[in-house]
């Protein structure tokens, strides 16, 4: 319980003018910082680019992001020759203009094998992912 005779809102009134002062030049400098975040623009991009491609080689694959943001969640599917299911493996990220390499024995198989190519000669790569945006990309290649 307060002190007899002390005043509860006078202090207060006083002490709103200088909270507001400091208050609004602090929520605009919030607000201007934000709109300049390098993360952010390197988020958004600035269009989806060429998409994604493909390439196959003896002993894996390449995925090549030509979009100008980041790749996310880029699914990669093999169907090999006598394979019960499809090879498949998941690349958290690819960056923009970026490159990643999947070699054949990073592909697993819903059994837990890994992809031999000498036992299973691998047919058809099938890619599939999402930008920043959630735009959606594709692609495919043969061996």
């Amino acid at each position: 319980m307060p002190a007899p005779g002390l005043p509860l809102t006078n202090g207060l009134r006083a002490f709103r003018p200088r909270l507001l002062a400091h208050a609004i030049p602090l929520a605009v400098a919030l607000a201007a910082g934000a709109c300049s975040d390098a993360a952010l623009d390197k988020a958004a991009g600035t269009g989806a680019g060429a998409g994604i491609s493909v390439a196959t080689s003896g002993s894996g694959l390449s995925i090549e992001n030509h979009t100008t943001r980041p790749l996310l969640n880029v699914r990669v599917t093999v169907t090999a020759a006598g394979a019960p299911s499809p090879f498949v493996r998941v690349i958290p990220t690819i960056d923009a203009d970026g490159r990643q390499d999947v070699l054949f024995s990073d592909l697993l198989a819903e059994s837990g094998t890994l992809l031999d190519a000498q036992v299973n000669a691998p047919e058809r790569a099938a890619i599939s992912a999402r930008d920043t945006l959630g735009n959606t990309y594709t692609a495919a290649a043969a061996w």
